[in-house]
């Protein structure tokens, strides 16, 4: 509703305004009604177009106690601070002590990193093309103090490889992680301390850190981050042990002095051969598809190439947006991790800047069956070895239909986009034509992958993603898998019949004569409710419940919970033995043969389903 209200009241403020307002009045204007409807808690903004440039901050670092935000203020910029990391690297380059193209290997001293086909480089993990698996688990840390030494946490942390190197994108935080370790190693100092020495203080940039305090919150100069439901709840922000990824917090006093620099280098960063590789693309899924420079995603808007880094952190969104040709930049921060606002704001905005062109769609005449290009797809950026793999399942999801005007399509941002094709595996949006969907068939011409580029808070991102099985489906799961689990916990419902039975036979000796199966029968279902349920509660729901917790590492009862696991092939296998066993020796009456054959079969299913998902024995 917020949202809508919003789309309602930006067109009526830009038609208010005259023609030539000023781009700082209108950007004003914009937050103002977002902070009217309450869709951001606290928000600072830096716009720069040519020598002109504007900055202001609107609402609350702390709303509880009505603390304004100001430019001092410090705000989670989260994966905005890769932009560091890619920095501190390209001069380690310039003095020759780092080579993008060498194998990472070189570098490392303790572990050692072993993907399929050819080595991972520096170039590898700055395009986030190294083929790492993703990792969420003992990704934070509780207080600064627990925070690991990187190489530390690498050794123990780092995720393997799923796929060779330089074949696609996938998003990897352990990537940034890993080259900001390198840069420790080469340089011989710590990458805190290197990034403040090299980065920070040479552009004046006095109050950004990446020490987050555990009592920030009672520190005035920090800004409490926040969801927004019905209204702003507080949540707290926790240190991360994978530094180089995005742990800087800064202000929009320096963030002001970093976007000046990046769009009219001075030279005191990087040389301007390094300074390109920031905004040139270096890897793409595709020439038709946006993709990466170094550090950044590539961005068009309105048939302008530009470039952004987006971060997200608990409580925080940020965004710095770049068009080197043009000199306009613009970074802006919001204490709330949900995005009701940034998206329409970066939209209208670089719609001011650069106006969109008159579009007209114009299709070639391409006869292919959409059906095969329907159904449900997920980003390939998540664990593919561990239990992050059905959390991940529901995120990064995205489902093409054919619709019936003969389009493919998705619901996205609030609105449903159409794709028609220009070729026989490339897909375009009909109102957006720098949207497209590429799709990859595999050796036997089959689907095998859909790259495209995701907008997400109005930046777009590079993504590749794979087909869902039926069986993987999010609806399948949520929808008819708890049968199987229901008919397996029909079975408490025999012993109160058997004990029916028993007491029928008190008064009637020939009631149900040999119609009960022996008790052994009974006892390997038994066994399967037991260990079923002790998974179910103190593993599969323990995980849903306390999912926060395993951000930290995985807590010790859930490891005990989960050994029991190890068990229940055996278990199941009894129970697949009984069943066979009553059918050959002809126990029970045939419905019950049936009904016991059916929970076998239930019982067998439900154990495929934890095996798929990572869920029997220990995979983190």
């Amino acid at each position: 509703m917020k949202k809508l209200l919003l789309l309602i009241l930006i067109p009526h403020l830009t038609l208010a305004q005259p023609q030539f307002i000023k781009l700082n009045q209108f950007c004003d204007s914009l937050v103002q009604a977002g902070m009217k409807e309450k869709l951001v808690p606290g928000l600072g903004l830096v716009m720069i177009k040519g020598d002109s440039s504007f900055s202001a901050t609107y609402g609350f670092a702390n709303v509880e106690k009505s603390i304004p935000a100001d430019t001092t203020t410090l705000f989670q910029l989260g994966s905005v601070g890769k932009v560091f990391t890619v920095i501190a690297v390209l001069q380690q380059v310039e003095k020759g002590k780092l080579d993008l193209y060498s194998d990472v290997n070189t570098y490392l001293e303790g572990f050692a990193t072993a993907p399929p086909g050819r080595p991972i480089t520096l170039f590898d993990l700055l395009t986030h093309t190294a083929g790492l698996d993703d990792r969420v688990i003992g990704y934070l840390a509780r207080s600064e103090e627990d925070v690991k030494p990187l190489g530390e946490h690498l050794r123990e942390y780092l995720p393997p490889s799923f796929q060779s190197p330089g074949k696609e994108i996938n998003y990897s935080n352990y990537g940034y992680a890993l080259a900001g370790h390198i840069v420790e190693r080469v340089s011989g100092k710590e990458f805190r301390q290197y990034v403040t020495e090299n980065i920070f203080q040479p552009l004046g940039m006095i109050r950004t850190t990446y020490a987050l305090p555990d009592n920030y919150e009672e520190l005035l100069q920090y800004a409490h981050g926040y969801r927004i439901r019905d209204t702003y709840e507080n949540v707290t922000c926790y240190p991360r042990h994978a530094t180089p990824a995005g742990s800087a917090l800064s202000c929009l006093a320096d963030m002001k002095k970093l976007v000046q620099e990046l769009l009219r280098p001075s030279g005191k960063l990087l040389s301007s051969t390094s300074m390109n590789k920031l905004f040139k693309r270096q890897f793409s899924s595709h020439d038709l598809l946006m993709g990466y420079t170094l550090g950044m995603e590539e961005q068009i808007i309105n048939g302008h190439r530009g470039v952004a880094k987006g971060g997200a952190f608990t409580g925080f969104l940020s965004e710095l947006v770049l068009f080197p040709e043009q000199q306009v930049g613009l970074f802006i921060t919001t204490n709330t991790q949900t995005d009701n606002f940034l998206e329409l704001f970066r939209t209208k905005v670089f719609e001011r800047i650069f106006p969109q062109p008159n579009y007209v769609a114009s299709f070639p005449e391409i006869k292919i069956d959409l059906a095969e290009f329907a159904g449900v797809y997920r980003s390939e950026r998540y664990n593919h070895r561990s239990i992050e793999d059905l959390l991940a399942l529901y995120q990064g999801k995205l489902e093409l239909s054919v619709s019936k005007d003969g389009d493919l399509t998705t619901y996205q941002n609030g609105s449903w986009q159409h794709y028609r094709p220009i070729d026989s595996l490339i897909f375009q949006n009909t109102r957006a034509p720098e949207q497209r969907l590429v799709f990859v068939r595999d050796i036997e011409g089959r689907i095998s992958r859909l790259y495209t580029n995701v907008n997400l808070a109005g930046f777009y991102l590079p993504v590749s993603l794979t087909p869902v099985a039926w069986y993987d489906d999010p609806v399948m799961i949520n929808e008819y898998y708890f049968i199987v689990l229901v008919i397996i916990l029909t079975f408490i419902f025999v012993p109160l019949f058997r004990g029916w039975v028993m007491w029928r036979r008190k008064s009637n000796s020939e009631y149900f004569s040999n119609g009960l199966v022996p008790m052994m029968y009974l006892y390997p279902v038994f066994a399967v409710l037991i260990f079923y349920t002790i998974q179910f509660f103190g593993g599969f729901l323990y995980l849903a419940r306390h999912i926060n917790d395993f951000y930290f590492g995985v807590p010790e009862s859930w490891t005990k919970v989960q050994l029991t696991t190890y068990v229940l092939p055996f278990v199941v296998l009894l129970l697949v033995i009984a069943a066979i066993r009553i059918w050959l020796n002809q126990e029970g009456r045939w419905p019950f043969r049936i009904y016991y054959s059916l929970i076998a079969v239930c019982a067998v299913v439900h154990l495929a389903f934890l095996w798929r998902w990572h869920f029997i024995g220990i995979h983190v």
